[in-house]
Order: C-alpha cells, then sequence, then structure tokens
C-alpha cells in the first residue's frame, strides 16, 4: 500500500496458519499511518514494512514464527512512532535442525527475529520480543534509535533458544536518542553459548532502565549504558559461567544509581567501569574470576561515591579496585583476595 496522503485502516494480515510463510506487508505514506493490528506470521515469520513521513501509530505487530520469526521495519522521517500493544518477532522453536524450509523463500538467516525501529522525533512502543533461534551478537536484533526525541519501551527480549548447536548466542539490543530521554524495562540477551551486547544511549536527557540480563552459560554479553542527563538502572548481569564475564560500562554527566553489577566467571571475569560527573550509588559489584577477576573503577568528578560491597576475588590472580572522588568515598567492603596474587586497592 503506498499513498501520497495519509493512510488510515484497521488492521493488516498476512498471516498463515500452519508451517508456512507469512507474506509480506508494504506500508508507505507521504503524510500518516494509523492502523490496527498488523500481522504476518507462520510457520516462519513474514516481512513487515511501515513508512511514513509523518506519524507512525499502530496497536501491535506480529511477525513471529513456529519455527522462525520475521522482521520488523518501521521508521518515520518527521513524526512520532506509537505502537501500544507488543512487536512480536521471535520463535519458541529451540533447535535450528528441526526446520524443514521447503521452497519456503527466507532472506539473509541474520535478519529473522530482527526488529529495526528509527524515527526523528518520540517513539513509544510496548513490549519487544525478537528472542528466537538464530541470534547474531554482530547483528542489531533489536534497533531502536531516534535522532531527536524521547524513546519508551516496555520489556525487550532477543535471547536465544537455540539448543541445537547453530548459534546459540543472544542477539545484540541498541536503544539510542540523540535527543531526548530514554525509557526502556527490563533487556533480556541471554544464549547458552553467548549473550547479546546491549546498548543504551540518551543523548541528551535521561536513562532509566530496568533489569539488564546479558548472562550466559559460556560468555557474558557487553552492557553499554550513558546518558548527558541521570543513570538510573536495576540489576545488570552480564556474568558468563564458564568462559568469561562481559564488560560493564555505565558512563553519565549526572547522577548513576545501579543495583548490583554481575561480570563473574570460572575463568575471566569482565571489568566493570562505572563514571559520573555527580554521585554514584551501587548496592554491590561481583567481579569475582576463577582464573583472573575483573578490574572494577568507579569515579565521581564532582560529588561522592557509595558502594555497600565489591568483590574481585579470584583463585589466582585478585581484581584491582579502583575508587575516585573529590568527596566523600563510603565502602562497606572491598574484597580482591587471590590465591596466587592478590589485587590493589
Amino acid at each position: 500500500v503506498t499513498a501520497s496522503d495519509d493512510i488510515a485502516i484497521s488492521g493488516v494480515v498476512a498471516a498463515i496458519t500452519g508451517t508456512g510463510q507469512g507474506g509480506d506487508i508494504n506500508i508507505s505514506s507521504e503524510g500518516s499511518i494509523q492502523a490496527g493490528q498488523v500481522r504476518t506470521d507462520g510457520g516462519i515469520g513474514g516481512l513487515a514494512r511501515l513508512a511514513a513521513r509523518g506519524d507512525v501509530q499502530l496497536e501491535s505487530i506480529l511477525a513471529e514464527g513456529i519455527d522462525l520469526g520475521g522482521f520488523v521495519v518501521v521508521n518515520s522521517r518527521e513524526g512520532d512512532i506509537t505502537v501500544t500493544g507488543p512487536i512480536q518477532t521471535g520463535s519458541d522453536n529451540t533447535d535450528m535442525t528441526t526446520v524443514n524450509f521447503g521452497r519456503r523463500t527466507v532472506p539473509d538467516p541474520r535478519l529473522l527475529g530482527t526488529v529495526d525501529i528509527a524515527g526523528t522525533a518520540s517513539i513509544q512502543l510496548g513490549d519487544v520480543d525478537a528472542s528466537g533461534i538464530i541470534e547474531d551478537p554482530s547483528v542489531r536484533e533489536v534497533n531502536i534509535n531516534s535522532r531527536g526525541g524521547d524513546i519508551t519501551v516496555g520489556n525487550i527480549q532477543a535471547g536465544s533458544n537455540d539448543t541445537g548447536g547453530l548459534n546459540d548466542s543472544g542477539g545484540f539490543v541498541d536503544v539510542a536518542s540523540g535527543g531526548g530521554r530514554v525509557v526502556v524495562g527490563n533487556i533480556n540477551t541471554q544464549g547458552p553459548d553467548g549473550a547479546g551486547r546491549v546498548n543504551v544511549n540518551a543523548g541528551t536527557g535521561t536513562a532509566i532502565v530496568g533489569t539488564v540480563q546479558a548472562d550466559s552459560l559460556q560468555t557474558g554479553g557487553q552492557v553499554d549504558i550513558a546518558a548527558e542527563g541521570n543513570v538510573q538502572v536495576g540489576d545488570i548481569n552480564a556474568q558468563g559461567t564458564a568462559l568469561s564475564g562481559g564488560q560493564v560500562n555505565v558512563f553519565s554527566d549526572g547522577d548513576i544509581v545501579v543495583d548490583t553489577v554481575q561480570t563473574s566467571s570460572a575463568q575471566v571475569a569482565g571489568d566493570v567501569d562505572i563514571a559520573s560527573i555527580g554521585t554514584v550509588q551501587l548496592i554491590e559489584i561481583d567481579a569475582q574470576g576463577g582464573t583472573a577477576a575483573g578490574r572494577v573503577d568507579v569515579h565521581s568528578e564532582d560529588e561522592s561515591v557509595t558502594v555497600q560491597n565489591i568483590v574481585a576475588t579470584s583463585a589466582q590472580v585478585g581484581g584491582v579496585v579502583d575508587i575516585g572522588t573529590p568527596l566523600d568515598i563510603q565502602v562497606g567492603s572491598i574484597d580482591t583476595t587471590g590465591t596466587d596474587s592478590g589485587g590493589s586497592v
């Protein structure tokens, strides 16, 4: 559907029952787009692409698949983007080796299950579910970007369900605004072999995030959260149980409040870098490593630092903990014990 003016429709359905592939949906307008539910789900989800010069207002977008999820692209050149309900491109399948493609047309497998939302003004979305069995940590599984407005999103799921050994990594989540604040619920990029990367950036506003689960049985994912304003985050888990923890970076020109940060691993723990101009408050940082603990840096340029507990111990080499501020430092306990070599504070 293409129009030179506004488009208003109650809904669009190109879904298919059974194992077939959902049809492609392409809607383009030089005005605004207003629609109810957009559906292209099936055995393999289809493509849902909506582009407008003005506002885009939708109830939900369903492109999930029994075997493989589809992909969603929404962009507005000048208006707001609002999706009040869920965006779903996920799949419940747990083993890629069981998928029978037959004669179905499948795009670049790295695009399956992806969500790409881009605009220049505000973006308001419900929950986003892009979890599935084909995940590539080098590809933005969920990309939500505004050049100049606030972004508000529910929970984001981009983890991997695959137990068949094809690609067991979580997807890459990128939420960034160049001119507003960013508010996100919980973010999940877990995967059996590796967690996906998480990037949240509020260029000129605050960043508020629920919990971040970027942990894995093997390698934890990197977590980057930055804002020109304040940063407020719940728990950040980048644990890599068997191999290595992910690196966690939180930067702010304002204040930082984080509950807990975990980058531990049975081998090499991930590093933690927390830096702000304002105050820093954390409950606990756990950077324990079997062979090497992670390095922990917590700094405030102008205000105080408060951390209840820091653990950077190791069975071999303890970690380095560096806390810096021109004002007060309040720390409950710091442990950098290493059996072979202790760390430093």
